[in-house]
């Protein structure tokens, strides 16, 4: 379900809308005369938001260079690297 709070929401209930981040991890779309305006979120959503952009952004690299005939990698590979990104994620949470 996504969360479209007015503006004004965040100024006057600011409680209110840092709680339901926190325990939702879920962001609120803010609105500014009925358009929108800005999207609020708690600091572990943005972080796996920002994780989630690195591994797409690895996953396009890797492809594009398989497309440009760079080796590419086993399986065994794939999943040890996976595992250490998983690990660094987890030491920085």
């Amino acid at each position: 379900m996504i969360n479209v709070k007015p503006s004004a929401k965040l100024r006057t209930n600011y409680n209110e809308v840092e709680e339901f981040c926190k325990t939702t991890h879920e962001p609120v779309f803010l609105t500014k005369n009925g358009e929108g305006s800005l999207v609020v979120m708690d600091e572990v959503a943005y972080s796996v938001l920002m994780h989630k952009e690195e591994i797409l952004a690895g996953l396009a690299l890797a492809r594009n260079s398989r497309e440009d005939g760079e080796k590419g990698y086993n399986p065994e590979e794939v999943f040890e690297m996976c595992e250490k990104t998983i690990k660094r994620i987890e030491c920085e949470q």
